[in-house]
């Protein structure tokens, strides 16, 4: 059963890119592939990794290596050294929304927090190892990274869950407990996998690897507890502004050199579907690759991030429109607004409200409130039925600046798309 992962912008061929990929294949394999195989080997037996076809390498190029963007000079003496982080941003708008107090009394947010929504809170305090920020084993490759980073979440989300964690918590009296509580139960939990990995499911590490995530726990966790003081200062919002900065322009580069180039590069950009640019191209050969490798019997799935959805929307109506998908899942993505604009290939000014791709057999389509990239489909589209699209909010709980990319990190997200696969399939 082939699966293919159409990115979004802000992806380019990088060490983070190979880490994220690694890691988010390790989430599929473990939250999706893995358990509708044995809840039912007849029909999701044969389920595959997904294909990863990466088309933001074709997108936008800065020819001036984005010298247009505004110096904030004052600022840059902080780097690294400055342990100041956008983790530091997101643990802390989580604790204050937690613990509901600014600032916090008597260093006892983390508890509240803990105390309100463990999982959540784990997330949170987790965020640098979601962002690539820490190497859990130094001299990793990337890919070994990102699977490193998914044993990790993973273990730190069933320590959350378990009602056991949260008798304990109550208990501690500072943050500083709280966090010396997570770390022993996490250790706990990676010394029994370390004694028995495979027995674990853990077939791409041993023993010494998982000694090493171990040994890497203070440093993960440890920050946690100053992560509020990190981050109450102007310096802070303005040391966290050039990034966001730098990823809206990215953002606005790739939409705009694929709306000009998805025709491409022959004058002027008509809609002609045998003119096919290089990013449409590069995701149309990934999934008739994933297609032609996989039995004419299997469903095809479709997971789309955010542009990656706008993408596969031209494909589906206007490159492809006999492609058949059997489950579409759309994530944090602007299909919805992309259509009002009548900015697809297919989009007609005197259609206010088009049909659904009938090539599509059920598309859901997951949006974060806080996201502010992710839109709505239903209300968009004609005969919108629950069998045939669904809307689904999903809350990433993380400030509006980590939503977008957030989705993919937490074992939830995962759990909730194969709860629709099973259902759809």
């Amino acid at each position: 059963m082939p699966i293919v992962f159409v990115h979004g912008v802000n992806t380019r061929e990088t060490q983070s890119w190979e880490r994220d990929v690694a890691a988010r294949d390790a989430f599929f394999d473990k939250y999706v592939i893995k358990p509708l195989a044995v809840s039912d080997p007849d029909r999701f037996g044969s389920m595959r990794p997904p294909k990863n076809p990466l088309w933001g390498k074709l997108a936008a190029t800065f020819s001036h290596n984005m010298a247009c963007l505004p110096d904030i000079d004052p600022f840059s003496n902080m780097g690294p050294a400055g342990g100041v982080t956008e983790s530091d941003a997101e643990l802390n708008a989580l604790v204050e929304a937690l613990a509901g107090v600014e600032p916090p009394p008597d260093h006892t947010a983390l508890r509240l927090a803990a105390l309100n929504d463990p999982v959540r809170l784990m997330e949170a305090i987790l965020a640098p190892v979601r962002r690539g920020d820490i190497d859990l084993i130094d001299n990793s490759t990337d890919e070994e990274l990102g699977q490193q980073d998914m044993l990790l979440i993973s273990v730190a989300n069933e320590v959350a869950s378990d009602p056991a964690f949260i008798e304990e918590i109550k208990g501690a009296t500072k943050d500083e407990q709280v966090v010396e509580t997570i770390k022993r139960r996490v250790d706990k939990a990676l010394a029994a996998i370390e004694e028995a990995p495979a027995e674990a499911g853990i077939v791409t590490m041993g023993p010494p690897d998982i000694l090493g995530i171990r040994e890497k726990l203070g440093e993960v966790f440890d920050g946690a507890v100053d992560a509020g003081v990190r981050f109450a200062s102007l310096i802070v919002l303005d040391r966290v502004r050039r990034p966001v900065h730098m990823r809206l322009a990215n953002f606005l580069g790739d939409v705009f050199v694929y709306l000009a180039k998805r025709y491409g590069d022959e004058e002027p950009p008509v809609p002609d579907p045998t003119r096919v640019g290089k990013i449409p191209r590069v995701v149309i050969d990934a999934i008739e690759g994933a297609v032609n490798e996989a039995p004419a019997s299997e469903p095809l799935i479709i997971v789309s991030h955010s542009m990656g959805g706008n993408v596969m929307y031209d494909i589906l109506t206007h490159f492809r429109p006999n492609l058949e998908v059997d489950f579409w899942a759309t994530v944090g993505t602007q299909v919805g607004m992309f259509e009002e604009l009548k900015l697809f290939a297919i989009s007609k000014n005197n259609i206010k409200t088009p049909k659904l791709p009938p090539n599509v057999k059920r598309w859901v389509n997951f949006y974060d409130p806080a996201d502010v990239l992710a839109f709505k489909v239903e209300p968009i589209f004609d005969g919108v039925t629950v069998d045939r699209v669904k809307d689904i909010m999903f809350s990433t709980q993380v400030g509006a600046q980590a939503a977008h990319g957030g989705y993919f990190g937490l074992p939830r997200f995962y759990e909730q798309l194969r709860q629709q696969i099973a259902l759809s399939l």
